[in-house]
């Protein structure tokens, strides 16, 4: 599958799009962040923005960094919310793959 073929079945919501989700939901639970976290805006720009995210039982901070990107805001789920060590063995695991 070339990548113009990847990139069209992730924006339409493909197999690999579900294949991709699915396996991070196993990873990630978003009720955490959306449901037992307060947010609050660090700051906005007209091009980037910073959102902090306290889930209620820690005392630590996640930081979402977010993107316009062609009058889009964007940002990364597993930049975001993913361990250093959980999106380094993702990245090595991709490779291999592609």
């Amino acid at each position: 599958m070339s990548p113009p073929e990847i990139s069209g079945n992730m924006k339409s919501g493909g197999y690999i799009a579900k294949a991709y989700w699915n396996g991070y939901l196993k990873s990630f639970n978003p009720k955490i962040a959306l449901k037992y976290s307060r947010w609050k805006i660090k700051f906005i720009r007209s091009d980037s923005a910073e959102i902090q995210i306290n889930y209620i039982y820690s005392k630590q901070t996640a930081l979402l960094k977010v993107f316009k990107e062609n009058k889009e805001w964007k940002f990364g789920l597993i930049e975001s919310f993913w361990t250093r060590k959980a999106l380094k063995n993702v990245v090595n695991t991709a490779g291999k793959i592609f």
